[in-house]
């Protein structure tokens, strides 16, 4: 045993083809692939803050003013709100005002 080979008489030390489908168009490739960038566009632009939750119980003491004004006056809400804040430093949302006060 001393001079035979380990090796099946077939091996072929060169080296193998690539049979993988991506290889076949007829060339081979020297290095790996490199996945085209896709273009994301601008940045998104980031949430507002959410407005503090304001309970039944503090839109209280402004509610009867609130409705002088925005019922009785037919005063706009963005206008309510301006004379609400400066009136009474009380801050909310447009959004806010129309889920609690209008009808």
């Amino acid at each position: 045993m001393a001079g035979q080979s380990y090796l099946p008489d077939s091996f072929d030390l060169s080296p193998a083809i690539n049979v993988h489908p991506r290889y076949n168009a007829g060339h081979f490739d020297n290095g790996p692939q490199t996945i085209p960038a896709i273009p994301m566009g601008p940045p998104t632009r980031p949430r507002k803050r959410k407005a503090p939750t304001l309970r039944a119980d503090a839109w209280e003491p402004f509610k009867a003013r609130i409705i002088e004004l925005h019922i009785t006056q037919n005063l706009p809400l963005r206008k309510v709100k301006e004379i609400i804040k400066e009136e009474f430093s009380f801050t909310a949302e447009l959004r806010q005002y129309r889920l609690r006060i209008t009808p």
